[in-house]
């Protein structure tokens, strides 16, 4: 586990899902920050976009992808 000092945080935003039957896709946008001299510092930035399934047990998801963005 990382340091307090070097520990960041991981946000996921603007989620918007696609549901057809027991099939969804799901897009969401991130950003990663850490803390930087005490200021919190975005490191990088990037969209998801799942494809769930519907099971027994609750959504699976599938096929993950990231796409990071310059």
């Amino acid at each position: 586990m990382n340091p307090p000092d070097r520990r960041g945080k991981h946000l996921t935003m603007n989620v918007i899902v696609d549901l057809e039957g027991d099939r969804a896709v799901a897009y969401s946008d991130y950003l990663f920050v850490r803390i930087v001299d005490g200021t919190l510092v975005p490191l990088f930035s990037g969209r998801y976009r799942d494809e769930l399934v519907r099971a027994e047990c609750g959504w699976l998801i599938q096929s993950p992808m990231v796409s990071p963005l310059a």
